[in-house]
């Protein structure tokens, strides 16, 4: 799966299901943690809360706040 289609599928996955772990989204799409880790920080579109383990979700999607 190249780099494109990983941020569709977590732009999809947190859409349905707002507020997850990096380790959550690393199941549930089938890609390891540490390859999803730096696409989550570097994509403006992946915004985390400020707790010890972040819960992601999409920046300024209304079904996540």
């Amino acid at each position: 799966m190249n780099e494109e289609e990983l941020i569709t599928r977590l732009e999809t996955e947190l859409k349905a299901i707002p507020n997850q772990t990096a380790r959550q989204l690393a199941r549930t799409i089938g890609a390891p943690k540490t390859v999803l880790n730096p696409i989550l920080y570097r994509i403006e579109k992946f915004v985390q809360d400020d707790s010890k383990r972040p819960l992601w979700r999409i920046k300024d999607c209304p079904e996540s706040k």
